[in-house]
């Protein structure tokens, strides 16, 4: 692949990524470009999400010319492009944020998501953030973000109990 081409479906997938998480009006996204995210987001505090202060979460961002059919096909993409970065062991990699990645077929615009690493909610203690070494990717569809927003907010809501005084 060549330098223009790569660059354009690193600029095209970085568009979609965007527009995708501009879906709501209560998430900003910060450039990080840095580590391997390639974008910090926040949840500007709302009343309809209850939550208060400042709540991040990563996003990186990854694209390809190639046709993804399939959540399948973009979870062995996404799954072989997590372990197989630059960095060894890039998959070992811990997170004390929510991190999710975005995959796009450039030319299909066809987006994903999956969980890097994944707010949890333990009956029996804190909430937790697993990390995931296998990517189970879910194609973006109109409510994605909701379900992403919501999950995160809950996180931190929960959070909050364990590390603030009542």
């Amino acid at each position: 692949m060549n330098e223009t081409e790569n660059k354009f479906i690193v600029n095209r997938a970085e568009t979609l990524a965007r527009e995708f998480l501009t879906r709501r009006p209560e998430v900003v996204i910060h450039p990080f470009n840095d580590y391997d995210l390639g974008f910090v987001v926040t949840l500007d505090p709302s009343a309809s999400l209850k939550i208060q202060g400042f709540s991040p979460f990563g996003v990186i961002v990854w694209g390809t010319n190639k046709s993804v059919s399939s959540e399948m096909a973009a979870s062995q993409f996404a799954t072989r492009r997590w372990k197989s970065e630059d960095e060894p062991s890039k998959s070992s990699h811990r997170y004390f944020l929510p991190v999710i990645a975005l995959l796009y077929s450039v030319k299909e615009d066809v987006g994903y998501y999956a969980w890097i690493s994944e707010p949890h909610f333990p009956n029996d203690g804190p909430p937790k953030l697993i990390p995931n070494e296998h990517l189970d990717c879910t194609m973006i569809m109109r409510n994605s973000l909701d379900n992403i927003v919501e999950k995160i907010a809950e996180w931190y809501t929960r959070l909050a109990t364990v590390i603030l005084p009542a």
